[in-house]
This record gives C-alpha cells, sequence and structure tokens, in this order.
C-alpha cells in the first residue's frame, strides 16, 4: 500500500492525527504543570504570608492583659499550618523543573523556621513573650525572602515551561505545514495531473481521436487506471479501425461487377482486419457440386490445387457449417489438420461459412502459425465480414441473373435481338477504329412452321435449341452468336468480310444439312438458308447493316432455301 494513493492517504491520515494527539498530550501536559506550578506559588505565597499572620496573631495575643482563648488558639494553629505547609511544599516540589534549587531554599526556609522563629514564637505565654515577639519580628524578613525566592523559582519554571510550549507549537504547526505542502504537492502530480490528463484523454477520445493514450509516470491506482484506460482506448481505436474497414470494404463491394474482384477484395481486407499468416475463400456452384472459384493469400499453388480438391471432396462439411469453427492440432473437428498444414508451420485454422438464404454458398479459411489463437473479438468481426462478403457474392449472381435474362434467349440461351444489336455498336466502333470488317450473317431455319404443325411446338423447341448447340460448336470464340427471333438466327465474325463468311456459313449450312434430328420416332433432316452483308462494304452503319443482310437472306429463301447470298451478289 506504500506505493499506492490509498496507503499514502492513511499515512497523511495517520501522520495528521498524530500530530493532533500528540499536540493535545503535551498541551494536556503543559496545562496541568501550569497547574501544579501554579499550586505551588499559591501554597508558598500563603507560607510567605503565614509568617505575618503568625506576627500578626502574636502581636494581638500580646496586646491585652486579659487572657484570649480564640486568639490563642488562632495562633497556635497557624503554627501547627505553617510546619505542615513546609512538608506539603517538600511533596510538591518533586514535579518541578528546578526541584533541586526549590529544595535546597526550602530546606534552608525549614531550618530558619527552626532556628529563629519557632523558638521565639511558642513563647507567647512565657514572662519574657514580648521580647520573644521581637526577636520573632526581626527574623520575619530573611524568611519572607527565602519564600520569595522559592516563588521566583517556579514563576521561571513556568515561563520556561511557556518557551517550551511555543516552541513544541512552532514545531507540530511546521510539521503540519510541511506535511500539508507535501499533501497538496503529492495531490498535484499525482491526483490532479493524472487525472486531468485522464479527462483530456477522454475529451479527445470523445471528440473521434480514438488513438488518444494516457502517460502517468507512476504505481499509484490511477496508473492502474490509465493502464484499463489505455487498454480500453486501445480496443475502442482498435474496434473503430475494423468498423471503418468494414464500412470501406462494404463501399468497396459495392463497386465491384466480378466475383474474381471480390475474393481479391475479401484477401486483401482479411489480412488487415485481423491479421493471419494465410487465407483462402472458396466458393461453390450454385448447384453446390464444385468449387467454382478458389483463391488464396500466403499460400503455394501446389496447398491451393490440395485445399480445392479437400472442400471439393467434402461438400457435406461444408454445408452443415453453420458457425465459424477452429481448428488445432488437437482439435476434433471436421476439418483436421493433416501434413499439408503442419509443413507450413500452421497450428490454428478458422473456417468461416459464407451464408445466403440459409444456404452456404462459399467458406473462407483463416490460418494463424505457432499458435495463435483466434479471440472472440476477431470472431465476432469476421463474422460479420462475412455475411458483407456472402451479400455481395448473391448479389453478384442476382445481378448475372437478371443480366443473363435481359441479354439472352430464354429457350437457346443465346444472346438476344437487344444485346446483338449491342455487339453490332460495339464491332462497330472498333472497325471504324481499326479499319478491320466484320460480317453480319443472318440465318433462318427452312420449312420450320411445318415442324412445328407436325411435331408440335415442344418438338420444334428442341429443335431450335440442337440447332442453337450446334451453331456453339461451330464458330469461333470472337464470333457472337444470337437468336434473332422465332426461327432466325445472327452471327457475327469479326475481322471477316463477305467472302470470308461466305465460306464460314456455307460449311455450316452443309455441316448441318448433314445432321439427323430425332423427332417424335421420326428422323429429319433440316436446312438453313443463309443472308450475309459485310460493314463498310456493304453498310455504313448498323441499321443499314441488318437490312442488307435481312435482304440477302430474303434472295437466299428465294433461290430455292438450303444457300447462302451475300448482299454484294444482289
Amino acid at each position: 500500500m506504500r506505493n499506492s494513493i490509498t496507503g499514502r492517504l492513511v499515512l497523511l491520515i495517520t501522520v495528521i492525527l498524530c500530530l493532533v494527539l500528540i499536540g493535545c498530550a503535551m498541551s494536556l501536559h503543559y496545562v496541568f504543570s501550569l497547574k501544579e506550578h501554579s499550586e505551588y506559588i499559591n501554597i508558598a505565597s500563603k507560607q510567605r504570608g503565614r509568617s505575618l499572620v503568625i506576627s500578626h496573631y502574636y502581636h494581638s495575643y500580646l496586646e491585652t492583659d486579659v487572657p484570649q482563648p480564640y486568639r490563642r488558639y488562632r495562633l497556635k494553629e497557624e503554627i501547627r499550618t505553617y510546619q505542615d505547609t513546609f512538608n506539603m511544599l517538600e511533596e510538591s516540589s518533586g514535579h518541578l523543573s528546578s526541584h533541586d534549587e526549590i529544595s535546597s531554599i526550602l530546606e534552608q526556609a525549614r531550618t530558619n523556621w527552626k532556628v529563629n522563629l519557632y523558638p521565639y514564637v511558642v513563647q507567647y505565654d512565657s514572662g519574657n513573650a514580648m521580647a520573644a515577639y521581637m526577636r520573632y519580628s526581626n527574623n520575619v524578613p530573611s524568611q519572607e525572602l527565602l519564600l520569595d525566592r522559592i516563588v521566583s523559582l517556579i514563576k521561571q519554571d513556568v515561563k520556561n515551561d511557556l518557551k517550551e510550549f511555543e516552541r513544541f507549537l512552532i514545531l507540530i504547526f511546521s510539521i503540519f505545514i510541511f506535511v500539508m505542502i507535501w499533501a497538496f504537492r503529492y495531490y498535484k502530480n499525482n491526483i490532479r495531473g493524472p487525472l486531468i490528463s485522464l479527462a483530456t484523454a477522454a475529451n479527445r477520445i470523445s471528440s473521434g481521436d480514438y488513438g488518444a493514450q494516457v502517460d502517468i509516470q507512476n504505481t499509484t491506482e490511477l496508473s492502474e487506471i490509465a493502464d484499463a484506460f489505455n487498454m480500453m482506448a486501445a480496443n475502442i481505436n482498435n474496434k473503430t479501425r475494423r468498423l471503418m474497414l468494414l464500412n470501406d470494404f462494404s463501399i468497396s463491394l459495392s463497386r465491384s461487377s466480378t466475383l474474381e474482384q471480390i475474393i481479391e477484395l475479401m484477401l486483401q481486407y482479411v489480412a488487415v482486419l485481423v491479421g493471419m499468416n494465410a487465407a483462402a475463400v472458396g466458393i461453390f456452384s450454385e448447384e453446390f457440386k464444385a468449387i467454382e472459384k478458389l483463391s488464396a493469400l500466403g499460400l503455394p499453388d501446389d496447398f491451393r490445387k490440395y485445399l480445392e480438391s479437400e472442400l471439393s471432396s467434402k461438400p457435406g462439411a461444408v454445408v452443415e457449417l453453420i458457425e465459424p469453427v477452429i481448428t488445432t492440432l488437437t482439435s476434433e473437428t471436421p476439418f483436421r489438420m493433416t501434413e499439408h498444414e503442419i509443413d507450413l508451420n500452421i497450428r490454428t485454422m478458422l473456417h468461416i461459412p459464407l451464408h445466403s438464404r440459409n444456404k452456404v454458398i462459399g467458406i473462407m479459411i483463416l490460418y494463424r502459425k505457432y499458435n495463435a489463437e483466434f479471440t472472440k473479438e476477431e470472431i465476432e468481426i469476421l463474422t460479420t465480414f462475412s455475411r458483407l462478403s456472402s451479400v455481395a457474392i448473391e448479389n453478384y449472381r442476382l445481378k448475372n441473373k437478371i443480366l443473363l435474362l435481359a441479354n439472352t434467349d430464354p429457350l437457346t440461351g443465346l444472346y438476344n435481338r437487344r444485346t446483338l444489336e449491342q455487339q453490332l455498336e460495339n464491332e462497330a466502333r472498333r472497325t471504324d477504329r481499326t479499319n478491320t470488317p466484320f460480317t453480319l450473317i443472318m440465318i433462318d431455319v427452312d420449312y420450320f412452321k411445318r415442324i412445328n404443325d407436325e411435331y408440335g411446338h415442344t418438338s420444334g423447341d428442341l429443335v431450335l435449341m440442337m440447332i442453337a448447340n450446334y451453331f456453339k460448336k461451330e464458330i469461333r470464340g470472337m464470333d457472337s452468336l444470337a437468336r434473332y427471333g422465332g426461327e432466325e438466327f445472327s452471327i457475327i465474325l469479326p475481322g471477316m468480310d463477305s467472302q470470308s463468311g461466305k465460306l464460314t456459313a456455307d460449311r455450316i449450312r452443309e455441316s448441318l444439312m448433314k445432321m439427323k434430328f430425332s423427332l417424335a420416332d421420326n428422323v429429319i433432316n433440316i436446312t438453313i438458308s443463309i443472308g450475309i452483308a459485310c460493314y463498310k462494304q456493304d453498310a455504313d452503319n448498323i441499321d443499314d447493316l441488318i437490312n442488307r443482310s435481312d435482304k440477302a437472306l430474303y434472295a437466299a429463301k428465294a433461290a430455292g432455301r438450303n444457300c447462302v447470298k451475300t448482299y454484294d451478289e444482289l
């Protein structure tokens, strides 16, 4: 307690109480001493006066020839009292400061009484009583002088005691002042100063400066409070930093347009958010049959491949994952450590499921080395992080679905007419910039109405899907395939002029003509008519390009179908 405020406060109170008690005790001592001295002075003064009183009664007794018993009685009583008083003075002198000197004078006074006064005062009934009285009266002044000396000595003792008491009071007051100065300085340096520092830091935190710290260089309770305050401020700062990171992460997610960007952001922010040695994010396909995308940070390629295979081999364990799971070397969890993790010095793993609409859409795995475990606070912030990530991934998928529905034909999955026109605009801008031609092919399925009439619309839809799948296999990766409407299809061939486009169209037409289509236990052949127009060669804008490739298509149908016509051949 000696280094604590409480201990020093107890010490201060103890010192003050001791000073008060010492002051009171010494005051009582001096009060009683003064009382004793006063009583002694009173007795000595009375003893001095009693010499004269005896002389008075002696003289009064001798004034008349008629015996006076009362005066005689009084004289005898005064003589007896005078002698007793000497005994009282001797007994009381032991407590006086000038005891030795007073005892000596008192002994002289007693001797003077016995030798020069008492022998004469007791002769009041003798024949020479008057002469004895005269001798007694002549010796009284010497006795008075001795008693006066005693009174003077006692008075001097009183003065000395008063001076000593005064010095004592000055000492007590000085000690008290010193203690008060020390208490004030201690309060100023060790209590008020630290409290002001704490208040200042608290105000800074309340105004948004969450990095405020208090530096108290002592070992009192306030130092412990300051340490606790600094820890609290650091936690607040850390939580605020993490919340700001979450906010930035959320904003960045809203600007992400691809799944790769979302996963990259997750890996970047989670490393700053909680700190770890490595991390991996796996996103499952919507059917939950395999890993759609897996990215890692701080992990070698061979470990990433192992992890992808491991997660794909046990989707059930991931599906059943509801809360984050911490795995260590000795943990009994669905995700036990293997030699792959141990070889990388990984000692703690945290598996966090990515949930969306009550289903798992992915998993985030964080790795730490050397038994650095994840705290409860970190798991809570990571849970929030995973929810934001899950929402972003689900939003990305919903956006893709919406875009897919808006840009594709629901039956064949090909681009629709609106998307085709956008692709044409893009190719037109590229051609205007690079002067590289591109060709638009318009395709119509010959006699498609007969198929619907004979086999039904369901079979007709099946034929359209099979033709669309056939076209996908026949075109290049850079080409754009669309269902223009009904039984019409369109293909954009970048980098080809009309003649090159015609060769490609003839190849597609001839290959399709050789295919067999099974419908309702019947095998049929399907032919197509194709019209071609080239941008810049046949048209300077998209509308003309579409119209002229359409005219070429009508020309092919007019020529008997199952053929290819270019616009420049019309």
